[in-house]
């Protein structure tokens, strides 16, 4: 029979034949992909459910803050008008004391708390009137040094009783928060149940800690309950919420609620595993279960509903329409077999043909089919696809080349799938980007294929990673630091494609740090030059104390010479008296001591002459002193110019301390400079202070001076007088010459006498000769010690010129760079004039 059919009823059973196992292929492949369908929807159905659940939750969680921080103002400002709390030592508080954690109690006795004229442990009043301001559940916290004891409240336990001596230890958050001052909100467990509650500690006249205020809101309402007990899947299956210690929070089941779901097969299981999908089985149901934790609440959201529930109606659905499908195709194969044969391959092959082009990379094939039949639809199906992989690539390739900054794009190999002209211009390479592509990361970037990238990194760690390299590109002659950032890229299903590198330039950033650094070095040897500085004004300083010093002990011995001189004047003048009386007692000497008397009239002319000589002598010193007076009081001026410089010197290096501080830390090294120059006018303000100390006593010596030579003068003037009138004598003497010899050799003493004396005036004007040079001398190194300031101040001025070149362009370095120059102008230009008057004044004194 076989043999008598023809090809074409061969080739309809055939098809048929094939079409019916296609069917059934199909059918079953059908009912099992769409029951593992319907059941993802289930899944989603629950991943939806749970979410608006967690929503919900946290929406409740939000309302409860806001409620919970409002209460606890009420019943801050309600306890405030209920007076000042304080303890009673005389009323003693006796409470079973229980821990809020671990449950061990204790019997315990506290001091009266009181508040008003009320003690709180006596009564409930003041949180009862909390509760019903605001309905919120109170407490009144007594803190004994260890712990934190509610003596009054109102919150009461799962089995009614009084929260009362139920205390919060040392080591709760709650308690480390209060007893530093601090409010704290947070959920807490109290006798098992779960609340809202807020904490304020409260203080005492000495402003410690000694207890705090409590509100509290049940987490777990009746409300909250029967809300979320009603949440399931489309009317199937049920929500409930379990505690991380395992009890039932909320649950449909009454019979449930408050148990240890550890006690169940899947308690254990349900607890530790993560959020999502979870699938258990319970008196022997398989339920599927979406779980969610809630951390502020710290328990676990469950949305369950079993097999059955989720694909309920589903097997009798897909079966009938299974077998719809099978008779309807069979029917329709049996009819147009037989025409739609012949019109099946040609628009198939073209079909194919479109993918193969596709699959080539061309775009742009295509070709028409009129009808509208399943090819038809495929065809058109397929030319969609075709649209919309174009449009993807173009966005892809769109965003890709919109990226200015330098990246590239890398495969699963780490070699370049993408790369765009700036990531080629920052490496150092040549020409078009696209002529890198396909080259190894490795190559691209280090000129390395065997070096391993970050892009590699993080493609197995599958996370973003950064990462700062330095290379060498040989065509900018230095060193490139870059940051490296480089991601994972998946595809549409989370499998893992490629990485996408990006670099930052960080080049002229390093290079600014290291200017930076640079300036700060030239700063701190800027600095240490000008301390160099300093040191050796301080010497220089030293040195004009010690020649100030050495003038001081010349006009002291040049002070006793002149004591010496005056007192040999004296004796001079007693030697002339005894003359004159010897000479009144030879009147009756003879003719032949007459001649003696003669010579004796020649040696009283002689010393009529030394004695003009030495007044003469004593007039010139006397001018000299009044001279060295005059420059020792100019000396005192220029002292008192400089005291002022150095004053405004320590003036301006304060402000200038005060400019370097408001400019921050690129001022903090003029800060350091400007207190070295404030030290350095304090210690030239103490050194003039001395030097003009020396200078008022050679002053007060130099008067005593001038003093003790005009008196000086004064005696020879009169000895002068007296030896005038010796001679007259000794002319009288000559007419009488009636005198012995005795009275002679008497006169000759005296006259031996006198010459000594005389010897002595001229050896201590002598003195006086060679202490005013030495005082010239000690004046000439004075000024050559002050003229060695002035060139360390120059130098100093150059420093400080160095450091605000060094550091151009700041506003503190400018004003600190003004201040010290105009110190420095002024210390200079003092300097200079103290230096010459002091050379003008020793000289004067040497030819004086």
């Amino acid at each position: 029979m076989a043999n008598t059919l023809g090809f074409r009823q061969k080739l309809t059973l055939g098809s048929l034949t094939i079409v019916l196992a296609t069917v059934l292929c199909m059918a079953a492949v059908t009912f099992v992909q769409t029951r593992a369908g319907y059941m993802r929807k289930g899944h989603e159905a629950l991943r939806s459910v749970a979410g608006t659940l967690l929503e919900t939750v946290s929406l409740q969680h939000a309302l409860n803050l806001d409620k919970i921080a409002s209460d606890l103002k009420v019943m801050d400002m309600t306890f405030r008008s209920s007076g000042f709390p304080s303890f009673n030592g005389l009323v003693q508080a006796e409470l079973t004391l229980t821990d809020q954690v671990t449950g061990a109690r204790e019997a315990g006795a506290l001091r009266g708390l009181q508040l008003g004229s009320g003690f709180m442990h006596e009564s409930t009043e003041f949180v009862d009137k909390v509760r019903e301001l605001s309905g919120v559940s109170a407490s009144v916290l007594q803190h004994d040094g260890q712990r934190l004891v509610r003596v009054s409240t109102n919150i009461v336990g799962m089995r009614g009783e009084s929260a009362q001596g139920l205390y919060i230890p040392a080591g709760h958050e709650v308690f480390g928060a209060v007893v530093s001052g601090k409010t704290f909100q947070g959920v807490v467990r109290i006798q098992g149940e779960l609340y809202q509650a807020a904490y304020m500690p409260f203080l005492d006249t000495r402003d410690e800690v000694i207890g705090a205020l409590e509100v509290c809101r049940r987490i777990v309402t009746p409300e909250l309950s029967a809300s979320l007990t009603k949440v399931n899947v489309n009317g199937r299956g049920y929500t409930y919420v379990v505690s991380d210690d395992g009890r039932a929070l909320i649950h449909p089941d009454r019979g449930v609620l408050g148990t240890d779901l550890h006690s169940k097969a899947f308690g254990a299981a349900l607890l530790a595993a993560p959020d999502g999908l979870f699938t258990y089985e319970d008196a022997g149901v398989v339920r599927e279960a979406y779980v969610s934790s809630f951390e502020p609440w710290g328990v676990r959201l469950v949305t369950t509903a079993t097999n059955g529930e989720l694909m309920e109606g589903v097997n009798r659905q897909v079966l009938v329409a299974l077998l719809v499908s099978a008779a309807l195709s069979l029917a329709v194969a049996s009819l147009v077999m037989w025409f739609t044969s012949r019109q099946t391959m040609a628009p198939m092959t073209r079909l194919a043909e479109l993918a193969r082009e596709v699959a080539a990379g061309n775009f742009d094939y295509s070709f028409e089919y009129a009808a509208s039949d399943s090819i038809g639809e495929t065809v058109g199906a397929v030319k969609s696809m075709v649209r919309e992989l174009k449009h993807e690539l173009g966005f892809s390739r769109g965003v890709l080349d919109s990226v200015v900054v330098p990246c590239a794009v890398v495969d699963l190999d780490n070699r370049l799938t993408h790369v765009n002209q700036s990531a080629v211009d920052i490496l150092g390479h040549q020409g078009e980007a696209s002529k890198y592509l396909g080259m190894s990361l490795a190559e691209f970037a280090f000129r390395d294929g065997n070096r391993r990238t970050l892009s590699q990194d993080a493609m197995d760690k599958r996370r973003q990673l950064q990462r700062e390299i330095e290379i060498r590109v040989e065509e900018r002659g230095m060193p490139v630091h870059l940051r490296v950032v480089s991601t994972p890229i998946y595809d549409l299903d989370k499998q893992l494609i490629g990485a996408m590198s990006i670099w930052i330039d960080l080049t002229e950033e390093r290079l600014q740090h290291g200017r930076v650094q640079e300036q700060n070095l030239r700063i701190a040897d800027a600095a240490r030059r000008a301390r160099e500085i300093s040191d050796q004004v301080a010497q220089r300083v030293e040195q004009l104390d010690q020649a100030i010093g050495r003038s001081r002990d010349g006009a002291r011995e040049q002070e006793s010479r002149a004591s010496q001189a005056a007192t040999a004047m004296e004796e001079m003048s007693a030697s002339v008296g005894e003359v004159a009386r010897s000479a009144t007692g030879a009147s009756g000497l003879s003719e032949r001591t007459r001649l003696l008397a003669e010579e004796g009239v020649a040696v009283v002319e002689q010393s009529e002459r030394v004695m003009d000589e030495v007044a003469g002598q004593a007039s010139t010193l006397a001018k000299d002193m009044a001279d060295l007076g005059r420059q020792a009081q100019d000396i005192g001026k220029v002292l008192g110019v400089i005291s002022d410089i150095a004053d405004q010197t320590n003036l301006l290096a304060l402000n200038a301390a005060i400019e370097a501080a408001r400019a921050g830390e690129a001022g903090r090294g003029f800060a350091v400079v400007a207190d070295e120059v404030r030290k350095l006018a304090e210690k030239t303000m103490t050194a003039t202070r001395e030097v003009g100390g020396y200078i008022t006593s050679i002053q007060a010596s130099a008067r005593k001076n001038m003093t003790g030579t005009e008196a000086a003068n004064a005696s020879l003037t009169q000895g002068n007088e007296l030896v005038r009138r010796t001679g007259q004598a000794l002319f009288d003497i000559l007419r009488m010459a009636q005198e012995t010899a005795d009275q002679v050799r008497v006169i000759a003493s005296a006259a031996e006498q006198q010459s000594l004396a005389s010897t002595q005036v001229a050896q201590s004007t002598e003195a006086v000769d060679r202490i005013a040079g030495e005082t010239a001398r000690a004046m000439e190194q004075s000024a050559r010690s002050v003229s060695e300031l002035g060139g360390l101040v120059h130098d100093l001025e150059a420093v400080m010129r160095d450091m605000r070149d060094g550091q151009e362009g700041h506003q503190a370095a400018d004003a600190l760079g003004a201040d010290i120059d105009g110190a420095m102008w002024g210390a200079s230009q003092v300097a200079g004039s103290g230096r010459g008057r002091i050379e003008q004044a020793g000289k004067d004194f040497q030819r004086g």
